[in-house]
């Protein structure tokens, strides 16, 4: 059997929710084990998140913002550490700009604004891959209540134009706080 670290004979990979990984289960005799990359997310209290906007979710979204996650229940709190964002041209014949009139969209709280979306991914009219900027609430600025969903929602007004998918993939873990 080739060490691990033979890449040869192990090449490597992006791991992908369904792939397995081998590990050793000391409640078991130490016996050897499988188990799925998302099987080890959910140990480490992660979750992966993805959701695709239709042109009708983003251009509706300052007055049905679109949950991304569900409230958890009492005493937990959605705590997003990555969001990977897609915009797919391939859904559209001819792609037409979003135009969200000067504000960029938000991931947000219901009471607490979380995150900011690049103006470049709903701007571009080819294939573009980009990241929610983190930037988390300023003391004074607002309380993150618990209970509560994490949404995508335009600013001060549906956007005015736009026609493809987007993809959003939030990485997250829930904290419950009694």
């Amino acid at each position: 059997m080739a060490k691990i670290s033979n890449t040869t004979a192990y090449p490597k990979i992006l791991p992908t929710p369904n792939d397995f990984v081998v590990l050793t289960d000391v409640d078991d005799k130490d016996s050897t084990k499988t188990c799925t990359i998302e099987g080890v997310g959910q140990a480490l209290g992660t979750s992966v998140a993805q959701i695709t906007l239709t042109p009708f979710d983003i251009l509706n979204s300052f007055t049905n913002p679109v949950v991304l996650v569900p409230a958890q229940g009492l005493n937990k709190y959605i705590v997003p550490f990555g969001i990977p964002i897609v915009r797919n041209l391939a859904d559209a014949a001819v792609p037409v700009a979003y135009n969200f009139g000067g504000s960029n969209p938000r991931i947000r709280y219901d009471s607490t604004f979380f995150a900011e979306i690049p103006f470049g991914i709903f701007n571009q009219v080819s294939q573009y891959t980009g990241y929610g900027q983190m930037t988390y609430p300023f003391v004074g600025a607002g309380n993150i209540d618990d209970n509560q969903p994490l949404l995508f929602m335009a600013q001060g007004a549906n956007p005015t134009a736009g026609n493809s998918n987007v993809v959003i993939n939030i990485q997250y873990r829930i904290v419950e706080i009694a």
